[in-house]
């Protein structure tokens, strides 16, 4: 891959934006934070965008009287969605990192990802493993380590249309690529991650880092935790990318797998009428 060195990755051009969205969090956004100023890659801003917290979240971030952290305080809770929107749209830096409240980076983890970029040119976005801490003590990691590894770099497209590879806080993308795909499309309030990697996925290539960047921790209240709003994000998605899930050849096993999940939840009926509304003759 040849040899990457200080010189042709630490110039005016290799300044990261990074995006932290949060919503009353106060008793955890200092570990994200101190995770991200603790890192060796020094040429960054740090973006916290406040979706409307109640709390002491604008003391937290104050109290850090660090240059590099811009403060942006929306006036009501709009969702993560928004936050980010608001995020990539006051970046300064051609390349952007996303952070949530409620995680750890690790150590090198920005790094990592900048010489991978400086290593191959054509790549636009840049993620790694997480690792998952559940609330009963339990781990595990995101993406599952059971895809090959050729599955989860290059144009990753066809794998993304099975499941979601990359996690939120483990992505450093190209600004020119998030012009491409498009911002995060609000209506979304869950998932609206994946659907955007979707659209990333489709238009530039991917680099996967194989070592753990992220630590993950589970949260009584996170909206992952709202099977509703996880189901009905699901159906959605699989309505706006059914025709592309038939060209390669995915859409009957991801329906099978969302049926068997429902079925496992006790709502099988819901779901299979609501999928039966957005697939129409695609199945």
């Amino acid at each position: 891959m040849g040899e990457v060195t200080g010189d042709n990755i630490n110039d005016g051009d290799q300044k990261v934006s990074i995006v932290l969205p949060t919503y009353n969090r106060a008793n955890l956004l200092g570990r994200a934070m101190e995770s991200i100023l603790a890192q060796s890659w020094r040429e960054f801003e740090l973006i916290v965008v406040d979706d409307g917290s109640t709390d002491r979240t604008q003391e937290v971030v104050d109290s850090y009287g660090e240059e590099r952290i811009r403060y942006i305080k929306l006036d009501r809770n709009y969702g993560a969605a928004h936050a980010r929107n608001v995020g990539i749209g006051s970046a300064r830096y051609p390349y952007i990192a996303f952070h949530d409240s409620d995680d750890v980076w690790c150590e090198g983890k920005l790094d990592k990802q900048m010489r991978a970029l400086a290593v191959s040119g054509q790549v636009g976005m840049v993620y790694g493993y997480c690792k998952y801490h559940g609330l009963a003590g339990e781990t595990d990691y995101f993406p599952r380590r059971e895809i090959a590894k050729d599955k989860k770099r290059g144009f990753i497209y066809p794998t993304m249309l099975e499941e979601n590879l990359i996690g939120m806080p483990a992505v450093l993308v190209r600004r020119e690529c998030i012009d491409k795909a498009g911002l995060f499309r609000e209506e979304f309030r869950s998932l609206e991650d994946y659907e955007w990697f979707l659209r990333l996925s489709r238009v530039c290539e991917a680099e996967f880092i194989d070592e753990v960047l992220v630590n993950v921790y589970a949260q009584e209240e996170s909206v992952n935790r709202n099977l509703s709003a996880n189901f009905s994000a699901r159906c959605m998605l699989i309505g706006m990318y059914k025709h592309e899930m038939v060209q390669y050849g995915v859409l009957e096993s991801v329906v099978e797998e969302f049926l068997g999940e429902a079925k496992y939840l006790g709502c099988q009926e819901e779901v299979a009428a609501a999928l039966c509304q957005v697939l129409g003759d695609s199945k």
